[in-house]
C-alpha cells in the first residue's frame, strides 16, 4: 500500500542514525517497519546509505598529506626503491628465505605488499624485492591483482621504466617479483636539488613521456603517475615505476579485479575522470593529465588548484577549478631556476608563454582538449627545445611566422630586404591602389570576424551560465532531499533570482498555498524542469507513482539532457528500492 502522507514517518535523523548502526532495537524495529510500508522513506534511507558510503570512503583518507595519499590500498613503491635521504626500516619478519636472494633490509611496506633491499646472489647487485603481504592467506583478487601488476611491469623493456626480471613464490606461499634498485632523487626533488633550469627540466621530463607513450603503446595505462613514482638515479636517468593500479587498455575481459566505480590513484595528481569514478573513461590521457600535474609542479613547486582541505572541496576543484597560470604561481623560493645558473636566485618568472601553454594545455579538464597521448606532448616539447613552434598554438598564423623568423633571423631579413626592394620598383599609383584595395578588404574582414566571435562568446556565455545555474540547483536538491534546509535555502540564495533553477527551488522550499502559483509560472519558463522538480515534491510526499511518472515523462520527453540524465536515474534508483511504477 502507497502512502500519500509522511505524518507518520520517521525524521531524518532517526532514518541517518539507521543506517549508521546507532539506534536501539526497539527503535530499529519500528523504523524497519514503517520501511517495509513506506516506498519514499525507503529511497530516502538508499539516498542517506549511498552518502554515508562515500563519506566513510572520503574520511578514510588521510587529507592533510594529500600528496602522497593513495585512494586505494596499494603499497607506494616510491617509498622502497631509493635510498638517497632515507634509512632503512625494522625489516618484517619473512618465515621462509627467498631462492637466490639474500635479505638486507626491509625499505617499506603498505596494505598490499612489503619491499626489500635484497642481493641478487648469481648476480651480486642490489635489487627491489616486492613480496604479497598476506602469502596464501591472500585474497582471491589480491593475488590476481599482485599477478596483473608483474605481468604489466615485466612486460615493459625500457630505459626509462623500472625492470622487473625475475618472480616466483616463496616456500611458505607469498608471492613476490625482483626489479632494479634505483639509487636516486624523486623526480621533484632531483630538479630542486640540482637546481636545474627549465630547459634541463623539460629535457628530462621529455624522457618521461617517452616511456610513458612506450607503456601506452602496449596497452598498459599507469593511472598513478606522480614524482614519487618517477625516480632519477645517479646518472641522470629518470625511471618509472609502480604499476600496481597499472590498467590494460586490450583486454576486454571483465576481470574479477576491476576498479570500477572506485576512485584509483593519487589525489593531486588525478585526472577529473578518475575523481568522478568513470572507469570507462579512463585512457593514456588520464596519464597525460597527470604529466601536465608533474610538470607545473616541476616549474613552481605547487600544483595547479589547492589540493588541501574539505574533501569535497578538493574533488570541486579537481573537476572544476581552472589551474593557475604556472607563471603567477612560480616564485624564485620554490620555482625553477633562472636562465642557465646552478644558483636559485630571486629574479623574473623563466616560465615564458609558450611552456605555460603546454602546461595549460596538458591540465585540461576536457581529455579531447588535452594533447592525445604523451607522444604528442614529448614531440611539442622537443619543438620548443629545438626552438620550433610548438603545436599547441598551431592556430596563430602570426606565431607560426614570427617562430620561424626567430629561427632563421638572418634568411628573414635578406627576404624580407628584397622584398622592400621589389615594392620600391612598382608604380607609385598601383601601390596606392593595392594599398587601398587591401585596407578595405582588412576592414571587412574584421568586421565579419568581430560578429562572428562576439556570437560565438555569446553562445559560450549562455552554456556556461546554463551549466552553473544546473550545477547549483543539483547541490540545492541534495540538501532539500534530507531536510537540510538551511543549506539547500543558502544555496537558493545565491542563485539568479529570476532564473528557471531559482523558481525551481522556491517551489520545492514553499507550502501547498504558495507552490501551485510557482509551478505555473515555472511551467512558462521551463516545462522540463517544472515537471521534474514537480516529481521531487510529489516523491517527498511519499506520491510515489505520481512521482515515478513525472520522472519517465522528462526522461523520454524532455530535450534538456541534464534534466533528461537526472530523471533516468532518478527512475532506476526508484525501481532498485522498490519504488517502481506498476
Amino acid at each position: 500500500m502507497q502512502k500519500d502522507s509522511t505524518a507518520l514517518c520517521p525524521a531524518v535523523d532517526e532514518i541517518e542514525a539507521l543506517v549508521q548502526g546507532s539506534l536501539d532495537g526497539h527503535d530499529i524495529s519500528r523504523i524497519e517497519a514503517h520501511l517495509d510500508q513506506c516506498t519514499a522513506c525507503r529511497v530516502r534511507r538508499e539516498e542517506i546509505a549511498r552518502e554515508e558510503s562515500l563519506a566513510r570512503e572520503l574520511r578514510h583518507l588521510p587529507v592533510g598529506a594529500l600528496v602522497d595519499s593513495a585512494m586505494v590500498d596499494t603499497l607506494d613503491l616510491s617509498d622502497g626503491l631509493h635510498s638517497a635521504e632515507r634509512g632503512p626500516t625494522e625489516t618484517a619478519q619473512i618465515d621462509a628465505p627467498i631462492l637466490g636472494y639474500e635479505i638486507d633490509h626491509e625499505l617499506s611496506h603498505g596494505g598490499q605488499g612489503v619491499v626489500y633491499q635484497a642481493l641478487q646472489v648469481s648476480t651480486k647487485r642490489k635489487v627491489a624485492l616486492k613480496v604479497l603481504l598476506d602469502g596464501r592467506f591472500a585474497s582471491r583478487n589480491a593475488r590476481l591483482r599482485f599477478e596483473r601488476e608483474v605481468e604489466l611491469a615485466a612486460s615493459l623493456r625500457h630505459p626509462n621504466i623500472v625492470a622487473v626480471f625475475d618472480s616466483g613464490q616463496t616456500p611458505d606461499g607469498r608471492q613476490y617479483y625482483a626489479m632494479d634498485f634505483v639509487d636516486g632523487l624523486t623526480l621533484t626533488e632531483y630538479v630542486r636539488h640540482n637546481a636545474l633550469t627549465i630547459g634541463e627540466a623539460l629535457v628530462l621530463f621529455a624522457k618521461v613521456c617517452g616511456a610513458v607513450q612506450f607503456a601506452h603503446q602496449r596497452g598498459v595505462i599507469h593511472r598513478d603517475l606522480k614524482p614519487s613514482n618517477i625516480l632519477v638515479d645517479v646518472s641522470g636517468e629518470p625511471r618509472i615505476l609502480d604499476f600496481g593500479l597499472a590498467k590494460n587498455i586490450t583486454d576486454d575481459s571483465q576481470s574479477p579485479v576491476s576498479l570500477t566505480g572506485q576512485l584509483v590513484g593519487t589525489l593531486p595528481y588525478m585526472s577529473p575522470e578518475q575523481v568522478r569514478g568513470l572507469s570507462a573513461e579512463i585512457d593514456a590521457r588520464t596519464d597525460v593529465y597527470a604529466l601536465g600535474v608533474i610538470l607545473y609542479e616541476m616549474l613552481t613547486g605547487r600544483f595547479p588548484y589547492p589540493v588541501a582541505g574539505q574533501m569535497a572541496d578538493v574533488l570541486r576543484h579537481i573537476i572544476e577549478t581552472e589551474p593557475t597560470p604556472p607563471s603567477r604561481s612560480w616564485t624564485g623560493e620554490s620555482g625553477i631556476a633562472i636562465n642557465t645558473t646552478k644558483v636559485r636566485k630571486v629574479g623574473r618568472c623563466p616560465i615564458d608563454n609558450e611552456v605555460q601553454t603546454i602546461v595549460l594545455k596538458l591540465l585540461s579538464k576536457e581529455p579531447n582538449r588535452r594533447y592525445q597521448s604523451a607522444g604528442e606532448l614529448k614531440a611539442d616539447i622537443q619543438r620548443y627545445l629545438d626552438g620550433d613552434p610548438i603545436d599547441a598554438k598551431r592556430d596563430s598564423t602570426w606565431y607560426v611566422v614570427r617562430k620561424l623568423a626567430m629561427r632563421h633571423a638572418y634568411a628573414t631579413v635578406i627576404t624580407a630586404a628584397m622584398v622592400v626592394a621589389l615594392i620600391g620598383f612598382s608604380g607609385i599609383s598601383f601601390y596606392y591602389w593595392q594599398e587601398s584595395r587591401h585596407a578595405l578588404a582588412e576592414v571587412e574582414r574584421k568586421n565579419q570576424l568581430a560578429t562572428t566571435q562576439t556570437t560565438q562568446i555569446s553562445q559560450l556565455r549562455g552554456d556556461v551560465l546554463a551549466q552553473l545555474r544546473q550545477m547549483a540547483l543539483g547541490w540545492f536538491l541534495l540538501e532539500w532531499r534530507t531536510d537540510r534546509l538551511d543549506r539547500a535555502r543558502a544555496i537558493q540564495a545565491s542563485m539568479s533570482a529570476d532564473s528557471p533553477e531559482a523558481i525551481a527551488a522556491d517551489f520545492l522550499l514553499a507550502d501547498d498555498t504558495g507552490a501551485a502559483a510557482l509551478l505555473k509560472r515555472l511551467t512558462q519558463a521551463n516545462p522540463a524542469l517544472a515537471q521534474f522538480v514537480h516529481g521531487e515534491r510529489l516523491l517527498k510526499a511519499g506520491m510515489v507513482e505520481a512521482a515515478n511518472q513525472a520522472f519517465e515523462n522528462c526522461a523520454t520527453d524532455s530535450k534538456d539532457q541534464w534534466i533528461k540524465d537526472t530523471c533516468a536515474a532518478r527512475v532506476a534508483a526508484m525501481s532498485q528500492t522498490g519504488g517502481r511504477h506498476e
